[in-house]
């Protein structure tokens, strides 16, 4: 068995040819790398502010709210703090890629027990070990003789087993000493699982069968066989000796661990079914399809749930989060990973382009922090929270989406476009309505209508209440005409129109009694012309002191024995009536 060390690795690094020298590097003596400081991700320090603040909020309800600034990012707590919210573990970040020395797909991926390291199983049969905070490589194994295509542990913690393309199986310790190499399979093993008690293990392969082994003595018990095809997946039930399996025939299938018997067929698939996960509470089973599908079904009734779609190609691989019920992950044929939702059939986030190749393997992190990828682009990848103040999408997915997207409709987008751009100068331009035609027609420049100012919308009756323009502007008439003196009101008018009181006839000039009290209880109108309203400059004076003998415009009626409430109520009417007479002088303007 080979064991390739880090010292293997600066061994390897010395020896490489010599290029441009970099900063620290000394003339004759081996090359010496430039430090580069490594992205670290440590749920140590979130698990102190956990245990610190379950003395101020015991429960949810006391929880904290995480604000969404950059600055919150230093209060994260861990996902198990966050039970009640699955949508914090969305893990869209890019953290880290490692790359083997030796390029092969990564064909299968598991963390350890305590997450301090991911172990990953190559097209090439090694066995690689990264570091489970900072990413690096550790150690590499020659495991097997031919690729390996699955790994599982057990759930007390202290044995790992491995099945390859041959059809061996073999045990490891956790310190990835093989004690046992059996042949189990003719074909592929392609899916091991553990019984709740660890006395029992369950494989399936491509030779279309599913085994039930004893641990203790590898020894096969119970032969299932009922699929048409090759035999994908396989998975043991949380708490009951019951096993799900999906195959290339379509099916998924439900097995008793004991005696073999099929004891329930699902058939909704149209595609061969890559996965096949148990869900936690022991209720829920999740399949993924090649026909670019998920499905959940209840097994209690078995009846689907939901099926979820997204995908632009094969689903080749799913897994459920550890800690969050509802939430699980997918990656693509095409190297999309998404996360979804029970309670959504639409993805929840999503990361197009996330590999070069097909997605082979996913695994999350005890903790449910993170996510491990492995891929046919001989990549394996991390990823994690998304931090407060992050965006939704980032610039990169925000490119790849660009990428995809195809000419045709590219070119529709810019269609329409064109298209509302034409519509809105055209409407500015001529005023039509597309499809109607013309709906006002503006008059030409240096016309005016006295019935109507220019600009006003169509259906506002004016009457009598606009003023002529001013003189000089824009006319019907010849700009030397001279503008129409202002009729007087007739005695009829003067004797209906209502007094204020104080505000009549007897207002004065300013400084005499009238003035004062208009000054006390607020003029309800604008005073002479030169007031400005807005952007526009009043056409014409709206009313002054009758003192000055200008026109005074109708007021609402005050009686002797009016509240001075009431009159506050009349005033604020008035005011509404002169914010009304402005901004039809606004059009005119």
């Amino acid at each position: 068995m080979a064991m390739y060390t880090s010292s293997y690795i600066n061994k390897a690094l010395a020896t490489r040819p010599e290029g441009p020298r970099h900063e620290g590097q000394v003339e004759g003596e081996k090359t010496i790398q430039p430090s580069v400081a490594r992205r670290t991700v440590d749920l140590a320090g979130p698990y102190v502010k956990l245990l610190q603040r379950c003395f101020h909020a015991p429960s949810f309800a006391d929880a904290w709210i995480m604000q969404p600034t950059p600055a919150a990012g230093l209060e994260v707590l861990p996902p198990i703090a966050y039970a009640h919210q699955p949508a914090t573990n969305f893990n869209t970040r890019f953290v880290h890629v490692s790359l083997n020395k030796m390029r092969t797909s990564v064909n299968s991926l598991i963390w350890t027990p305590e997450g301090r390291r991911c172990i990953t199983g190559t097209q090439s049969g090694e066995f690689t070990l990264w570091n489970g905070t900072q990413f690096n490589f550790e150690t590499i194994i020659q495991a097997h003789e031919s690729p390996v295509r699955s790994m599982q542990y057990a759930h007390n913690e202290n044995w790992l087993l491995t099945g390859e393309d041959d059809g061996k199986l073999k045990y490891w310790k956790p310190n990835l000493e093989c004690v046992k190499a059996e042949p189990a399979h003719k074909e592929a093993v392609r899916g091991i699982a553990f019984s709740p008690s660890d006395l029992k293990f369950a494989t399936c392969s491509d030779d279309s069968t599913i085994k039930v082994w004893d641990f203790p003595t590898c020894k096969s018990e119970v032969t299932m066989t009922g699929h048409g095809g090759d035999v994908k997946s396989c998975d043991w039930h949380p708490t009951k000796a019951v096993l799900a399996s999906g195959s290339k025939d379509g099916l998924v299938k439900v097995w008793d661990a004991k005696t073999g018997r099929n004891i329930a067929t699902l058939h909704g698939h149209r595609n061969t079914v890559m996965q096949t996960l148990w869900n936690a509470n022991g209720n829920w089973l999740l399949s993924a399809c090649r026909d670019q599908s998920l499905k959940v079904t209840d097994m209690r009734t078995q009846k689907e749930i939901a099926t979820y779609r997204g995908h632009n190609r094969d689903v080749t691989c799913a897994a459920w989060h550890p800690l969050h019920e509802e939430l699980f992950a997918s990656g693509g044929y095409d190297g999309s990973l998404m996360y979804w939702l029970v309670s959504s059939p639409e993805p929840q986030a999503e990361k197009r382009g996330a590999h070069d190749s097909v997605i082979w393997t996913l695994a999350w992190h005890p903790a449910g922090h993170m996510l491990a990828t492995g891929s046919g682009d001989t990549c394996t990848k991390f990823w994690g929270r998304a931090r407060p103040g992050d965006p939704w999408r980032d610039r990169e997915q925000r490119e790849q989406e660009e990428n995809a997207a195809t000419e045709g409709e590219v070119a529709t987008g810019k269609n329409r476009q064109l298209a509302s751009v034409d519509a809105a100068v055209a409407w500015d331009s001529m005023g039509a309505i597309p499809g109607i035609g013309e709906a006002v027609t503006n008059p030409p420049p240096g016309t005016f209508s006295a019935s109507r100012p220019p600009d006003l919308p169509p259906g506002i009756d004016t009457g009598d209440l606009l003023p002529p323009p001013p003189p000089g502007g824009p006319t019907g008439r010849p700009p030397d005409s001279p503008r129409p003196p202002a009729q007087a009101p007739s005695q009829h008018q003067q004797r209906l129109r209502p007094q204020m009181s104080g505000w009549g006839p007897s207002a004065g000039p300013p400084g005499s009694e009238g003035s004062s009290r208009k000054r006390e209880y607020g003029s309800a109108f604008p005073d002479q012309g030169t007031q400005e309203h807005g952007r526009g400059r009043l056409a014409r004076p709206l009313g002054e002191s009758a003192g000055h003998g200008a026109q005074q415009l109708p007021r609402q009626p005050t009686y002797p024995n009016t509240h001075l409430g009431d009159r506050l109520s009349l005033n604020a009417a008035n005011a509404m009536t002169a914010t009304w007479y402005s901004t039809l002088s606004f059009f005119v303007q």
